[in-house]
């Protein structure tokens, strides 16, 4: 692929859109904003991440040699500018009693490490904001991603796995009644999915097809209060409830016999939220209790469990499948100074392993009872540049014993790493 071209086209499509905003007579405005930003960090040993190891989750666990060193604990360094943001709003003229909103955004992310540096589009939706309602029809975050109510930790993981933090094509209806507003939603997947048996060979993989042969899309509801209190203090709260489904296999074949199948998983998911703001600092916090949360980036899945006939043990007769439950929660406090701001984030997420006995698991964190995380943070702002540095621990409780056929781990062993992360941004 050819990136610098790629870069420019998508150039002339924003000028053109720029320029189309300047004509008084069609009332559409366009507004660029966006920001450079380069991460310099380092680890004490191996992660398991994405993009070039920039999205952090938890340290690998101990993979010990014949001579019985610890092959991932190697120190790791990386530089990179993927960060970069662009961001594209347009507004216009009324529609339907409605004052409409477009939004685009991308970074240059790219969509998995060997497309690293191209663009990936992150928001791309339309609002329609009536006075006391709103229409939502596109990409953007997921509901269990409250946008007033995330970690402002320097690094990009924000503060995954403990929280939900995934996009979604969704369409999404707000009703307020003045402090308080109903939410729900309907959402499919794309580049957040859950994983299952691949048709070919039944090995894992990661798809949208397991959500979109289920028939139906996640669906959920909640409810949000926020009030202000002056003109620097805040309090706001909420709690959503999410059910999905999916159909991993649509047959089976065992011992020569194949059958079609239609047994689905079926997940529910809840998450409630506060944050308080005042003058010198804000408290943010979520607690989230869920089942098959891997598409979330938090720990989770599924798995499943061939039934066969009673009188014919060789002969398949169905597929019996449920979801794995996660604990997480957060806690986020930051001081609110122009120049300089101090904040410090905790997480810590449990695997409390599925309701059933199983065989396969399809899921995050398989060997994983829990993870934790501690760091500190020290932001410098000046005009548009902003300068940070961050400390981050990173704790995972790996399975020492027999992990029984509900992955339900008793005896762990805890891995650590250490990141220290730098960040240069300029917004703009």
């Amino acid at each position: 692929m050819n990136y610098t071209k790629t870069l420019l086209s998508v150039l002339s499509i924003l000028i053109s859109i720029h320029l189309m905003g300047q004509n008084e007579d069609n009332k559409v405005k366009v507004k660029f904003s966006g920001f450079i930003k380069s991460d310099i960090y380092h680890d004490s040993r191996e992660v398991v991440a994405a993009r070039d190891g920039q999205f952090l989750l938890y340290p690998k666990n101990e993979l010990f040699d014949d001579m019985g060193n610890d092959i991932n604990k190697v120190s790791n360094f990386n530089m990179l500018s993927i960060q970069t943001r662009l961001k594209t709003v347009v507004t216009g003229p009324e529609v339907l009693g409605a004052m409409p909103t477009g939004v685009i955004e991308a970074a240059f992310l790219g969509n998995k490490n060997t497309d690293i540096n191209s663009l990936r589009l992150r928001h791309a939706y339309i609002n329609l904001n009536w006075t006391n309602s709103s229409l939502l029809v596109g990409q953007t975050w997921h509901t269990f991603m409250i946008t007033e109510c995330y970690p402002g930790t320097v690094s990009f993981n924000t503060g995954a796995p403990f929280m939900s933090a995934l996009r979604n094509p969704q369409i999404k209806y707000t009703h307020r009644f003045g402090s308080i507003s109903l939410v729900a939603a309907a959402m499919s997947q794309l580049d957040f999915t859950d994983a299952g048996p691949n048709p070919n060979n039944g090995e894992p993989e990661s798809s949208s097809v397991f959500l979109r042969r289920a028939g139906i899309p996640e669906l959920s509801i909640g409810v949000q209060y926020k009030k202000e209190f002056g003109a620097s203090n805040a309090f706001h709260a909420g709690a959503f409830l999410s059910y999905k489904q999916l159909l991993p296999r649509q047959s089976i074949t065992r011992n020569n016999t194949t059958i079609k199948l239609t047994e689905k998983v079926k997940a529910t998911s809840f998450m409630v939220y506060a944050k308080a703001f005042t003058k010198p600092v804000t408290v943010k916090t979520q607690l989230t209790y869920g089942q098959a949360l891997q598409s979330n980036l938090m720990l989770g899945g599924y798995g499943e469990r061939v039934i066969f006939d009673p009188n014919n043990h060789s002969r398949p007769i169905g597929i019996q499948y449920a979801p794995t439950n996660t604990l997480s929660y957060w806690l986020d406090a930051h001081t609110n100074g122009k120049t300089i701001q101090a904040g410090l984030f905790a997480g810590y997420t449990e695997n409390c392993g599925s309701d059933k006995e199983l065989d396969t698991y399809y899921m995050r964190g398989y060997d994983i009872k829990y993870v934790y995380r501690v760091s500190p943070r020290v932001i410098y702002n000046v005009n548009k540049f902003r300068l940070s540095f961050e400390m981050e621990y990173t704790a995972a409780g790996y399975n020492n014993d027999v992990i029984d056929k509900r992955d339900r781990i008793n005896t762990t062993k805890e891995v650590g790493n250490i990141r220290f992360l730098g960040g240069v941004y300029y917004f703009f």
